[in-house]
């Protein structure tokens, strides 16, 4: 539970989009599934979480969390999160566009994790040898200087 897991301060990449009302839902599957995308790419066993209302934060209006399974705790584990937030930032900021009839609107705002350092640990836990080393993913190796585990 310590470590990279329960950091209140990270590091992470995040996807964002200020859209139209009518292209707004569309936009946030579709960074669902860039998400799932980069997962498969990696070759990580994940589960895909629609959240309960209840349980996400005022601003969203649906949320996604894509949970990858960890062996070392023998769960699954958060690692990222997309958020449909509809124009719930843009009327506090008053985040505005207008329309091709002049009339003006709010956006409507999404957001949704690329990567952060959760992904390390899944990464880590799953490529793991007997030996203690890790295999590279094989999508990543190029960026490794094509070194097949560290």
């Amino acid at each position: 539970m310590e470590g990279i897991i329960r950091m209140h301060q990270f590091n992470k990449l995040e996807m964002e989009s200020l859209t139209t009302p009518e292209t707004s839902y569309h936009e946030h599957l579709l960074m669902i599934a860039i998400q799932e995308r980069l997962m498969r790419e990696l070759q990580l066993p994940y589960r895909l979480l629609n959240k309960c209302t209840a349980d996400i934060g005022k601003p969203n209006a649906r949320g996604w969390d894509i949970d990858v399974w960890l062996p070392g705790q023998n769960k699954y584990r958060e690692t990222h999160t997309a958020d449909y937030m509809t124009d719930y930032q843009a009327r506090r900021l008053q985040t505005r566009f207008r329309r091709g009839n002049g009339e003006i609107d709010l956006v409507h705002t999404n957001d949704a994790t690329v990567f952060a350092q959760r992904a390390l640990v899944g990464i880590i836990e799953n490529y793991q040898t007997h030996d203690g080393h890790v295999i590279i993913p094989e999508v990543l190796q190029s960026y490794m200087g094509g070194r097949e585990e560290i």
